[in-house]
């Protein structure tokens, strides 16, 4: 606040995590964000309240992973609260267990996903808050992570009104109504998008906010915009994307290689003598490679 970073009602909100949330959120978001969405210190006090309790919050019910054994954790606020309300499934209490079930599902349910829809590709927004260590996982897993600017999700399928006991005729009728009109929009919006996707004018991809994995759509861009920009033209291009993610491939090959040498070497027990004569030469031809051409012995002289 001395420095005016943060204001006194965004200060008021800090002081109802704990102190390893509040320097958590600090460094990320208000003194060292390192991405233009991660950047909080612009925002009034009510966007950064959402953004704490969409990112931070440790509220059971916004998490989709099986809760089963959270019930019964110690963890757990509920197995302090007597009467819990209804559908409250408590809050955590311990940060580090929470992100670790949370990343282990995002990542489960995503391989899932590409999987079983090989035609959708696993993007991650330029804006936005999305959860940057999944990605990672993923993309060391050796599957390809696409950047793009502009991503729009996929229109919410309105709810149909349900009839209540007390509603009369002419009340349900008018939310039914609503609903027709909000159905047919929907309808509407759901054939673009898909004529946009059959025409080769869109495609579709996935991506993993904090807690959440979403569908929606990128639009491809036009001739003209992609001859305008050639490094937009090449990672349209999808050859250069399957050439991008072989390489990445043959990474991970070589990585694992290293490391699985490295295991090998440490878990087996070398002989302590001296050097053969054949491992003396096989030495030697090992280092050649590293011998500079300067070292190399005169052919002239040789013959001579």
């Amino acid at each position: 606040m001395g420095e005016d970073v943060i204001t006194l009602s965004v200060a008021l909100e800090f002081c109802k995590y704990d102190t390893q949330t509040q320097q958590t959120i600090f460094e990320n978001h208000f003194h060292n964000p390192n991405y233009y969405s991660n950047d909080w210190r612009n925002l009034t006090a009510k966007e950064i309240v959402k953004r704490i309790e969409q990112q931070y919050s440790t509220d059971l019910s916004r998490y989709n992973f099986n809760k089963a054994e959270c019930a019964g954790c110690a963890f757990n606020t509920n197995c302090y609260n007597l009467f819990p309300g209804e559908g409250d499934e408590g809050k955590c209490l311990n940060r580090v267990c929470l992100a670790e079930r949370n990343r282990r599902f995002l990542v489960a349910s995503c391989r899932e996903i590409i999987e079983q829809y090989p035609d959708v590709e696993l993007c991650r927004p330029q804006y936005g808050a999305v959860n940057e260590d999944v990605y990672a996982e993923l993309s060391e897993q050796g599957y390809a992570v696409d950047t793009a600017e502009r991503v729009y999700p996929f229109p919410e399928c309105p709810e149909e009104p349900e009839r209540l006991t007390d509603d009369d005729e002419e009340s349900f009728a008018e939310a039914q109504a609503e609903y027709n009109e909000e159905m047919e929009e929907y309808r509407s919006q759901m054939d673009e998008i898909e004529q946009m996707l059959a025409d080769g004018k869109a495609r579709r991809i996935v991506k993993v906010t904090n807690n959440e994995i979403a569908f929606a759509y990128v639009p491809v861009r036009s001739d003209e915009e992609i001859l305008s920009s050639p490094a937009s033209k090449e990672s349209a291009d999808p050859r250069i994307k399957l050439l991008a993610q072989d390489k990445r491939n043959k990474e991970i090959a070589v990585e694992r290689i290293v490391e699985d040498t490295k295991q090998l070497i440490r878990n087996t027990e070398l002989p302590v003598s001296d050097f053969t004569a054949f491992e003396e030469k096989y030495m030697y031809y090992v280092m050649l490679s590293d011998l500079k051409r300067e070292h190399y012995p005169n052919r002239r002289n040789k013959l001579d």
